[in-house]
């Protein structure tokens, strides 16, 4: 009987490099090999199990291999039941047998014409690719695209050539995309990817023109999302919190604590090293060093993780974590409010409330802009950046003043009395004089 098998094909390819997946079909003790047009490295195929793993496509590529592991063998039990069977035919004339039932030769007298390269779907892919673009990043240009195929159809879309695009098609697209976002901000983060991805065709010289040279990308200013001392106080010693509770809120507390850091960053966090982090941020790829105060060591020893500093995410995405924080958010803030007892109130904040409200108050207690904007982690403004070497001293100050002001009440603003010293009486000491002026006693 005919045997089927799924092998990786690594013949042909460099150690540990992509090899394309083929069928194994085994007859009269000879192979043959069917191609399945996927490739994969060694690590994202388990052959024992014949399946694929570690793969981004890992769930629609074992699809296609049981449902073509299931096609194969009924075309070959057809052939068996035919008069003659298969006893005569090779492993060779089994392949071409199940092959072009699979892919009748009828249909192939048709040519594919040739893809386009330099369509503008290719270029979103091909900029993902070669711009070592953050996750989270990548999947906001996958958005970007997915709202063109929305308009257009997907099958316009993939034909869409850069000269398609000018200032009446931004127009019309962004008309189209106010449908479902009214806020020009919610428009503004499709517009400057789709620019981006422009530019990066001109500087491959697919286009010399910019159709948006004259297009002005509308914003209105971000609404604030920092709250009072009094409200942030409120949240950091709230009482009788539920446990679950208690847990986001204090890796809400321990987000502020660490200069409004974000949750992919603290989540992967190493463990501190000398009574310090030092991290490269997500977002900017921007270095970070950081004093642990003790506030902080504190909650990094209540929620210490096996292998990072916390164990939040430790064992699943921490997306799956992000998406429960978020909710969890908004139920401390309203129980917060129904058990308040004076005037104030906790906004329905998010984490990104943490960094800025630390921002907000480092600048009220007159942190230099420069220092705030080093302290969480902003990209190089100017030339002159590239050339200092920041002193990470002055961003552990400013973190030590922001805390105080806030956990203690302790403005350093405000000085310190002064005890002024006696005054001294003028002229000349008296000979064999003590110092407070008495004479010496023999």
């Amino acid at each position: 009987m005919a045997t089927v098998k799924f092998i990786l094909d690594c013949r042909a390819v460099k150690k540990g490099a992509a090899a394309p997946l083929k069928v194994s079909i085994g007859h009269q003790r000879k192979t043959a090999l069917l191609p399945l047009s996927i490739n994969l490295t060694p690590e994202q195929w388990d052959a024992a199990a014949e399946k694929v793993v570690k793969h981004p496509n890992r769930v629609s590529y074992n699809q296609i291999i049981a449902r073509r592991r299931v096609e194969i063998t009924d075309i070959i039990n057809e052939l068996v039941s035919r008069p003659g069977g298969i006893g005569n035919m090779t492993a060779t004339d089994l392949k071409n047998a199940i092959r072009d039932i699979l892919s009748p030769r009828a249909a192939k007298v048709a040519k594919t014409p040739k893809e386009n390269p330099n369509t503008v779907g290719k270029f979103f892919l091909r900029y993902k690719a070669n711009k070592s673009l953050a996750d989270r990043t990548a999947e906001m240009y996958d958005v970007t695209w997915r709202r063109i195929e929305a308009w257009l159809g997907e099958e316009q879309a993939a034909a869409l050539q850069f000269s398609d695009i000018n200032m009446t098609w931004i127009e019309d697209f962004d008309k189209f995309m106010a449908k479902t976002a009214p806020s020009p901000n919610g428009r503004r983060m499709h517009h400057a990817n789709l620019k981006a991805v422009i530019n990066y065709a001109i500087d491959h010289e697919v286009l010399d023109r910019n159709p948006y040279r004259r297009y002005k990308i509308k914003t209105v200013p971000t609404k604030k999302r920092n709250m009072c001392v009094e409200a942030l106080r409120m949240i950091i010693f709230a009482q009788d919190l539920e446990p679950w509770m208690e847990k986001y809120r204090d890796f809400f507390v321990l987000s502020f604590m660490l200069r409004g850091l974000n949750t992919v960053d603290l989540c992967h966090m190493t463990k501190p090293v000398n009574g310090r982090v030092d991290w490269i941020r997500t977002k900017t790829k921007q270095p970070l060093s950081l004093k642990i105060e003790p506030e902080m060591q504190y909650l990094i020893d209540k929620y210490a993780g096996k292998e990072l500093m916390l164990m939040f995410a430790e064992d699943r995405p921490y997306r799956n974590f992000n998406d429960k924080l978020t909710k969890a958010l908004h139920k401390i803030c309203a129980y917060i409010n129904q058990n308040r007892t004076g005037d104030v109130s906790v906004p329905d904040c998010t984490m990104y409330w943490a960094r800025h409200s630390w921002a907000t108050i480092a600048a009220r207690l007159d942190i230099a802009d420069g220092t705030i904007g080093i302290g969480l982690a902003h990209s190089a403004k100017s030339v002159t950046d590239i050339y200092i070497e920041r002193d990470p001293e002055k961003i552990d100050i400013a973190n030590r003043r922001v805390l105080d002001y806030v956990l203690y009440g302790k403005d350093y603003r405000v000085p310190e009395p002064v005890v002024e010293a006696p005054k001294k009486k003028r002229g000349r000491p008296r000979k064999n004089a003590t110092p407070d002026g008495d004479k010496d006693v023999a």
